[in-house]
């Protein structure tokens, strides 16, 4: 195990690696101002080849505002015209670039450089390898022991926004933000982060974010050691189009890089060339974007950089923990000051992102249903196709058998099952209080009794199975249920129609697959029932929510929403996956809501 580090600020520390960055940071510089000049003055700057670095940059500068082009233009030919010592000064031979050539500025810069010493050696190679070396720290490792599960992804999240104060003229209006920026991984391949747009922020004002995830890096399949980095860029709502074209143009602007390192490189380097190929890419990154954002736009703060480190798959953050601290962030710039409040995650399992935003989710066989935010409309996952169907309205509550789909209405005076074709419905039952659903049978309480009742089929209607109770819990074969106290568990024994008490005091009972778990009132913690009266093992501590299905029990931890699989063995659970609202079982599939944005996860594997 070694240290997983956060480092606030990205930097390079070989003189020779640094020069190389330079260079290739002049480069992107001047291959920008290209595609402004070539928007003034496409004759005498042109612009051949369409897919370079100019022309996807000039994509999205032709798509700003008049006003805004002319300022960009303006401020490039000062740059280029005004002050030609001060312009060699900057670039060193990159200045001799003629603008004015059809080639594409990465191609001349070669040319220029050609006889540059910029060729890194193996002694280069020794001091790099340094990044393998602790330096500085915010969370150290200190060793525990727990279940050898290899994270499969790291992620960036945003807990906080802070205006402490609002940007120049305060008078006018509130500030509208927008935070988005790029994540680059160890190999140097960019993209770009989810967006967070928030109007409404005054001095004081602060906005949470509870682990809301910009970016994840997938951990499986590249080598280690590993430095992951984010740029942040904060700026004012009128961002333009930054984050729409900024994909094409840094992967582009990465694979030139790329290359120009490769060209510079021992034949003894190995590995660690990509690792080269990423700091260069990081650096040359998240330094070009304050500099862009000065010449194209007038609106956003100077740009920030934060990174992690990790050495090896078995590196957790202090006293073991798969979270990081929180740490923060400052933009200042326009009279205004902001602060950014973030951590990193590690992340287990593989979770795909399924859906948008959800208000709550209904999972049973093989099939998953969402309820809109919106209208409270009910929808049904396509899983072949990947998409989302309309079924129908809202309802005070849904169930899913293995097989089919059921309906409360709104006023709970009708129990409906769905027909299989979008929003046909018919009703099957009267007024219910709730509905849930077992293996393939769905049950209900009576509004006026409390009593349970069983649904047999369209013929026979429905069956009185029992009188009231605190709640009641169904797995493929057998139905449970918790006394009015709470003082007992009981199982309906279908050979004679009696409830059977099996076991004692709980707080919540939850079943599904063929396994039946239960809350224990004086510490929370869970009991699994071994199938006979009185028989149970503790298998864990409290949770916030449990789930069962073939493919085992799940848990969801109360204070950091992370998610457990149970291993089999007591008190032993393995983490895959954090930062989710709630949980929902099918047959064999688990799927998640995300804590902030409420968006749809499945687990894979």
């Amino acid at each position: 195990m070694a240290i997983i580090r956060n480092v606030n600020n990205f930097e390079i520390n070989n003189p020779k690696l640094k020069e190389l960055a330079n260079y290739c940071l002049s480069t992107t510089k001047i291959s920008i101002e290209k595609a402004i000049l070539h928007s003034h003055d496409p004759q005498n700057f042109p612009i051949a080849e369409q897919d370079s670095t100019e022309k996807i940059f000039l994509d999205y500068f032709i798509s700003l505002g008049e006003s805004q082009r002319k300022r960009s233009v303006e401020r490039v030919l000062e740059r280029v015209s005004s002050n030609p010592d001060k312009r060699k000064k900057e670039l060193g031979v990159l200045a001799k670039v003629d603008l004015k050539s059809q080639e594409p500025v990465f191609s001349l810069v070669d040319t220029l450089i050609a006889n540059e010493n910029l060729r890194l050696t193996d002694k280069d190679f020794e001091i790099i390898q340094a990044f393998n070396t602790p330096l500085g720290t915010t969370d150290l490792l200190q060793e525990a022991s727990y279940e050898p599960v290899k994270p499969s992804k790291l992620q960036f999240r945003l807990h906080e926004i802070y205006c402490i104060d609002e940007t120049n003229p305060e008078w006018t209006s509130d500030d509208e933000i927008k935070l988005g920026g790029i994540a680059t991984d160890v190999y140097g391949k960019s993209k770009k982060i989810r967006i967070v747009e928030k109007e409404g922020f005054y001095d004081g004002k602060k906005e949470p974010f509870p682990a809301e995830v910009l970016a994840e890096f997938d951990l499986k399949n590249s080598a280690w050691p590993k430095e992951q980095a984010v740029t942040l860029v904060l700026a004012e709502i009128d961002w333009g189009g930054f984050p729409s074209w900024l994909d094409g143009f840094f992967n582009k602007t990465a694979d030139k890089i790329e290359s120009a390192v490769k060209k510079a490189v021992s034949a003894k380097a190995g590995p660690i060339v990509g690792i080269v190929v990423g700091k260069v890419v990081k650096w040359t990154l998240g330094n070009l974007i304050g500099w862009m954002k000065e010449v194209v736009e007038d609106d956003v703060f100077p740009p920030a950089i934060v990174s992690t480190r990790l050495l090896t798959a078995d590196d957790t953050f202090i006293n073991n923990r798969f979270t990081s601290h929180k740490e923060s962030k400052d933009f200042r710039g326009h009279g205004g000051h902001y602060r950014i409040t973030y951590d990193w995650n590690l992340e287990w399992g593989n979770w795909e992102l399924i859906g948008g935003q959800a208000k709550e989710l209904y999972a049973g066989g093989n099939d998953l249903f969402a309820i809109s935010p919106a209208t409270s409309n009910v929808y049904q996952f396509e899983s072949v196709t990947r998409t989302w169907i309309e079924i129908g309205g809202p309802g005070s509550q849904f169930a899913v058998t293995n097989n089919e789909f059921f309906g409360l209405s709104p006023d709970r005076s009708a129990v409906l099952r769905y027909t299989g074709n979008p929003k046909q419905w018919e009703r099957i039952g009267e007024a219910a209080t709730s509905i849930f659903a077992g293996g393939d049978i769905l049950y209900s309480i009576h509004p006026s009794t409390g009593d349970i009742y069983q649904y047999e089929d369209q013929r026979t209607g429905w069956k009185r199975i029992g009188g009231p109770g605190r709640m009641f819990a169904a797995n493929s074969q057998k139905i449970y249920g918790l006394s009015l106290d709470r003082s007992a568990i009981y199982e309906l024994d279908d050979n004679n129609n009696k409830w059977i008490k099996i076991g004692g005091a709980a707080i919540r009972i939850y079943a599904g697959a063929n396994e039946l778990i239960a809350t224990s009132p004086a510490n929370g913690h869970v009991y699994r029932y071994r199938g006979r009266p009185g028989e149970w093992t503790a298998i864990g501590t409290e949770g916030e929510q449990f789930v069962i299905t073939e493919e085992g029990i799940y848990g969801l931890s109360p204070r950091e929403k992370v998610v457990y699989r149970f291993t089999g063995v007591s008190n032993k659970w393995q983490r895959i996956g954090g930062s989710y609202y709630s949980l929902s079982g099918g047959k064999r599939r688990l799927y998640a809501l995300s804590m902030q944005s409420k968006d749809v996860w499945m687990l894979t594997g």
